[in-house]
């Protein structure tokens, strides 16, 4: 029998999960985790478990797993799993050509956009919170430019500085923001939610910059350092 170090991320995950469940289900469990989080199982064998798939995974064991003290057991033992793992991948040389771009235009490019601004994140040496935090305003900013643009592209790649960093622009030609002094400030409250993913890009980012006019459009950009 193998050594648990020498399982895959993603076996290591699902031995620990068919100790309470079902192989199947154990399966099942994980894939549906990795995939309401907007990663992929490629990316999750790269970056290993992390909180927020952690988090999706209670849901199941909640679900699947009978007892409160197996329950509390499976959680502690995937917990073991989280602080166990390395906190950063190791950096890997990444060239310019390894900007993307992606156009939105639907709901699957916004999942799209996520999962491959976090496995860019992954491949410059970003920590774990840190690739959520890339992947959340990437999700935030291509989700605003569905809702309200209908089209527009995003673009990430390496950042040019003194650090290892990432850029994230956003573009669309949409209705623009009429006040957007007022969507920035903490007291702004929308119904749509606009403000409230602008406001979070902005604390999560170590750089935020947006120009926008009434029918002309938005961009956003925002850089994040290592």
């Amino acid at each position: 029998m193998r050594s648990a170090s020498a399982l895959s991320r993603g076996e290591q995950v699902r031995t620990v999960l068919s100790a309470y469940v079902s192989r199947v289900i154990a399966q099942s469990m994980l894939r549906g985790a990795i995939h309401r989080v907007g990663s992929s199982e490629a990316t999750f064998e790269r970056a290993g478990l992390d909180t927020e798939i952690l988090t999706e995974l209670r849901r199941g064991i909640v679900l699947f797993v009978d007892g409160e003290a197996r329950r509390t057991e499976c959680i502690a033992r995937l917990t073991e799993l989280l602080r166990a793992a390395p906190s950063a991948a190791r950096p890997v040389e990444v060239q310019p050509s390894s900007v993307v771009v992606i156009v939105i235009d639907n709901e699957h490019a916004i999942v799209d956009a996520r999962t491959r601004a976090r496995a860019l994140a992954i491949d410059l040496g970003f920590r774990t919170t840190e690739q959520y935090k890339i992947a959340t305003a990437v999700s935030e900013l291509s989700r605003n430019i569905f809702r309200y643009a209908g089209k527009g592209d995003l673009r990430f790649g390496p950042a040019d500085g003194p650090r290892v960093g990432m850029f994230i622009v956003a573009r669309d030609e949409g209705p623009g923001i009429a006040d957007l002094a007022a969507v920035l400030s903490e007291t702004y409250r929308s119904k749509t939610g606009l403000g409230r993913g602008l406001q979070g890009c902005k604390k999560i980012m170590d750089e935020f910059a947006i120009e926008t006019a009434p029918g002309k459009g938005t961009t956003v950009r925002l850089r994040k350092w290592r």
